[in-house]
């Protein structure tokens, strides 16, 4: 029988590696994926149920739209988050990678309150993962930035499912809109290796969009001698 592990178990341990990783190696970086519930379904854990009940005077297995248990689940992901951000020193710059354009979809659909990451100073920057299929990221980076709150937004590209052209056409829509950066998915489909050979490969991009060095934004409040 596979046990049981609860949610403050998994924090603790995914704290607990952060922390040896960023103390015995010179990193630049901490960068979160995943960190979000699959759906308003997840989190149906025995102990997690406890603990929820526990805390809040109820019983039984909550409805996945309860209002309480959505912001329990919530909170448990932001939790996560901030103790990553205590475990490693203010020089680390913590990131992560979050869902959708619209922050406010992102919490009703995954229980991730990114916006309030950026907000309450718990990451450096944020990659919203808008892998977009048509040419609709002049209407969808906006979003997306709108909620950068003087912190960084790198707009995802999901680059390995669409072509060159398009994938050009994106980055410079988000750079029109004002991001700060792309970050293309993946390598491993932009590489000469590519198993996709009609959509985007770095070549491509280079000779295009990518044609200069373009030194890496600042980040203020890392120069300012920690997170504000």
């Amino acid at each position: 029988m596979i046990p049981q592990v609860g949610v403050t178990a998994v924090q603790d341990r995914m704290v607990s590696v952060v922390s040896e990783v960023a103390a015995n190696d010179n990193v630049d970086g901490i960068h979160l994926d995943n960190v979000r519930y699959p759906d308003v379904g997840g989190g149906y854990n025995a102990l997690s149920i406890a603990r929820f009940n526990a805390e809040s005077g109820k019983s039984g297995t909550p409805n996945p739209n309860d209002p309480d248990w959505r912001k329990w689940r919530t909170q448990q992901v932001t939790d996560l988050v901030a103790g990553i951000r205590a475990a490693v020193t203010p020089a680390v710059k913590l990131s992560a990678s979050v869902m959708c354009s619209d922050p406010r979809l992102a919490l009703m659909q995954f229980m991730q309150d990114w916006d309030s990451w950026i907000r309450d100073g718990l990451v450096d920057f944020l990659v919203p993962m808008v892998y977009l299929r048509t040419d609709s990221m002049p209407a969808e980076a906006p979003k997306a930035l709108a909620a950068s709150d003087d912190r960084h937004i790198y707009i995802g590209i999901g680059a390995w499912r669409i072509p060159g052209a398009l994938a050009s056409k994106q980055i410079g829509d988000c750079r029109a809109a004002g991001a700060e950066g792309v970050v293309l998915y993946s390598y491993h489909y932009l590489g000469p290796n590519s198993p996709s050979t009609d959509k985007a490969k770095l070549s491509d991009l280079t000779s295009s969009v990518f044609t200069q060095e373009t030194p890496t934004a600042p980040m203020d409040w890392k120069q300012e001698g920690g997170l504000q």
